[in-house]
């Protein structure tokens, strides 16, 4: 029996694709797993390996199909190096498969250089540039060393700006694990993106076409200046919408897939776990720094 339930686009999402224009690429983004050492190792309560597996299990087909898996960071809740280890080998060996590309990035709870060591190896990637079609993904490092906020800093925006003004790809996609746009009235504006205003400097009125993050353990869909704005759900813990305070949600584990057409139009779903009841957490054993 079918396990997953589908969201489509927010209510302010551009227009589709031209009718009958097929997509280019198809993408899975999976975020913010927080793993731990052990398999049997919790994290606010949750086993965030069996809800990771769950995920992966309603997402097997999504994969199969698509050109790349985008991994948006907080991989490593413990920032150990065995963590990563055992992700790979999972991956690799019974959870999906070395065929289709995951392209990583660090959150503020990895630790960039465990991840180079550990998952350098195909299928997976971290950081870099990639083509699909006449699209390129750029995937950033917005990890922000002792902060839960983001940073890209002068030499991650400097790579930003090179690469779009270098890539021949028609359209851009980029993947960052901190939000860029203010969320308003919510806790979780103090512990984005700090120099989201650079950022946007650079990709409005470029090729960007959409920005995809985690961070936020939650969904949004926002189109500004022509630019589509989405984050991915947790496959852990989801964090409660437009809350002032630090507050959980009863909302299930999920992923986002994502298809891209030559013309630069965007479709994507939202899918939720839905045999996975709410999850059961105490939302006073820990602080809320996502």
């Amino acid at each position: 029996m079918d396990d997953t339930t589908n969201s489509g686009a927010g209510d302010d999402a551009p227009s589709g694709p031209p009718v009958h224009e097929l997509p280019c690429a198809r993408l899975v983004q999976i975020s913010d797993p927080h793993l731990l050492r052990s398999a049997e190792d919790t994290h606010r309560t949750v086993n965030t390996s069996a809800t990771l597996e769950r995920v992966l299990a309603g997402a097997q087909s999504f994969i199969r199909d698509a050109d790349a898996v985008l991994l948006t960071g907080d991989i490593a809740q413990d920032e150990l190096p065995d963590t990563y280890s055992r992700l790979y080998q999972s991956w690799v060996s019974h959870w999906v498969g070395a065929h289709t590309p995951v392209w990583c990035l660090p959150g503020n709870h990895d630790a960039p250089v465990h991840m180079q060591a550990e998952l350098s190896d195909a299928p997976f990637s971290v950081l870099g540039h990639h083509g699909l079609g006449n699209w390129e993904v750029i995937v950033l490092d917005s990890r922000n060393p002792g902060k839960a906020s983001g940073l890209l800093g002068e030499q991650e925006l400097s790579r930003l700006e090179s690469r779009l003004a270098q890539t021949r790809a028609a359209h851009v996609l980029v993947a960052i694990h901190h939000q860029t746009i203010p969320l308003g009235r919510s806790w979780l504006d103090s512990v984005g993106l700090e120099d989201r205003d650079s950022f946007n400097d650079l990709i409005y009125e470029s090729k960007v076409r959409a920005v995809v993050c985690g961070h936020i353990h939650q969904v949004i869909d926002r189109t500004i200046n022509g630019i589509r704005f989405l984050s991915c759900p947790s496959t852990c813990v989801q964090f409660t919408p437009h809350q002032t305070d630090f507050s959980l949600d009863q909302r299930p584990p999920g992923f986002r897939t994502l298809s891209l057409y030559p013309s630069g139009a965007l479709t994507t779903d939202v899918v939720w776990i839905r045999s996975m009841t709410p999850v059961e957490v105490s939302e006073h054993t820990e602080s809320g720094a996502a």
